[in-house]
């Protein structure tokens, strides 16, 4: 699938042949091309009506990284609130032109009943429209191709979808494509926003760190690790509710259900393992990665948050020190509302502990009661 048209074709395929919908994927497919020609028109007009974002330097940026659900999207809005950075918000991935946000702000409103992230459980993952994302997401409006493809799309189909993390190796065309255009959003969301640093949380950098620092030699890396165990049930819960609300996947064969949990457990992990293999290394420069640990996150707030603003070089106002503090005392005293469990997904936790027992050892993670690491040498 090298072209974008076969990419869309593709995805218009999987959704009649396998989740059994006619019409919807045609109107979905005709709403990505009218959507992508009014970006790719109004993204050159930038050059003329915003033409100082192409100056614009890039100082810094703060890109926090790791799995989905290892507490990326908690750090990443709370740092937000420290007010010196700028994030993508969902409608920016929709329409990353400054020229075309120009136009499309009275339809916001219209826009928010076509946002995907509406159909999240508010407990799992709160969004909307307006609401700090991911920004691998950009990419995939862009370009219809990567994680995302794999996870919402790829995973369903009948020919094993694993090739497509190729596109993550070292210097891949696929990551300079994604770079490139991701650098242009960045200028221009900066531009935009009058702010002098970007904040991003994306989670196909860890794997193309290197490609990253070549790209953004000063950036700020700060990986979240979490217990896979956790992460897992996590992550597989809020795509497949989405899913379900898309394409009643409740309704398809258990074979087909059992393959793409297993599927998209073997991406996910990997995600793990490449960075684990690559941060073991020690050739990451210390000055660009922080590790930061969901425990200690959740346990030391004040504590974690103020060794995150010293890596990422930012001053924190009394104002947000305050919130840092709320937020602590709150945290004290909070359960989540989100539950979820492997043996649900059919998964079993030792095995994801022999699997993926470096990434246990390297962040000295405990692992859950009842399971334990392997010997050192052997899964």
């Amino acid at each position: 699938m090298n072209s974008l048209a076969a990419r869309l074709w593709h995805i218009t395929s999987i959704q009649r042949r396998v989740f059994g919908q006619r019409l919807r994927p045609f109107l979905v497919l005709a709403w990505l091309t009218t959507l992508r020609c009014f970006v790719a028109i109004t993204w050159r007009l930038d050059s003329i009506f915003f033409r100082g974002f192409r100056r614009q330097v890039i100082d810094r940026p703060i890109f926090i990284i790791g799995n989905p659900r290892s507490g990326t999207t908690f750090l990443h809005r709370f740092l937000a609130e420290q007010g010196d950075v700028v994030g993508f918000r969902a409608y920016q991935m929709l329409v990353p032109s400054l020229t075309g946000r120009a136009l499309i702000r009275p339809l916001l409103p219209l826009l928010a009943s076509l946002n995907p992230g509406k159909h999240h459980a508010a407990a799992a993952h709160e969004t909307s429209i307006d609401a700090l994302e991911t920004d691998d997401a950009a990419m995939f409006i862009r370009f219809v191709d990567g994680v995302f493809l794999y996870g919402y799309f790829l995973c369903w189909d009948d020919a094993d979808p694993s090739n497509m993390f190729e596109q993550l190796e070292p210097g891949s065309p696929q990551t300079e494509r994604d770079l490139d255009f991701y650098q242009q959003c960045l200028k221009r969301n900066l531009h935009e926003s009058g702010k002098p640093r970007v904040l991003g949380k994306l989670f196909t950098f860890p794997p193309r760190i290197d490609d990253v620092l070549r790209r953004f030699p000063d950036a700020k890396l700060i990986y979240m690790v979490r217990d896979p165990c956790e992460t897992l049930p996590s992550g597989l819960s809020l795509l497949t509710g989405v899913q379900e609300q898309h394409f009643h996947i409740s309704r398809l064969p258990e074979p087909t259900r059992a393959r793409f949990i297993a599927r998209v457990a073997a991406g996910l992990s990997l995600l793990l393992t490449r960075f684990v293999e690559r941060y073991r290394s020690g050739e990451i420069p210390a000055e660009n990665l922080m590790i930061v640990r969901y425990p200690d996150l959740m346990a030391d707030l004040e504590g974690t948050m103020a060794r995150v603003l010293e890596f990422a070089e930012l001053d924190a106002s009394p104002q947000f020190r305050a919130r840092v503090r709320e937020v602590a005392e709150q945290q004290r005293t909070r359960a989540s509302k989100h539950r979820y469990s492997l043996e649900h997904y059919g998964l079993d936790a030792q095995s994801i502990v022999d699997d993926l027992a470096e990434v246990y050892r390297t962040f000295d993670l405990a692992p859950p009661e009842g399971t334990s690491l392997p010997p050192v040498g052997r899964r």
